[in-house]
């Protein structure tokens, strides 16, 4: 589950799904429960008219209610992508 979903299908062959972009995070944990995401692909997507990025509005407030729910599993520091397995 990640903002570029086609890039992630593309390069994985694994279905991917973007996240909901809801500033609710127990709405979006809901959504990654019901769709079954194994991992949650979190990578700074700035849109030309919004100040804060997508992950901030979005992904970060899940991570950070929910931080038992998530384990890191791999960073990337130059393109500050990070993937985090999805805990049961």
């Amino acid at each position: 589950m990640g903002f570029d979903h086609l890039g992630l299908y593309l390069y994985t062959g694994r279905k991917a799904l973007a996240p909901a972009m809801t500033r609710d995070p127990q709405g979006a944990l809901e959504y990654i429960d019901r769709t079954g995401a194994d991992y949650f692909v979190v990578q700074p997507r700035q849109t030309r008219n919004e100040e804060e990025s997508l992950d901030v509005k979005f992904q970060n407030p899940v991570l950070e209610q929910y931080p038992e729910r998530f384990s890191l599993v791999f960073k990337d520091i130059e393109s500050e992508i990070s993937v985090y397995q999805v805990n049961p």
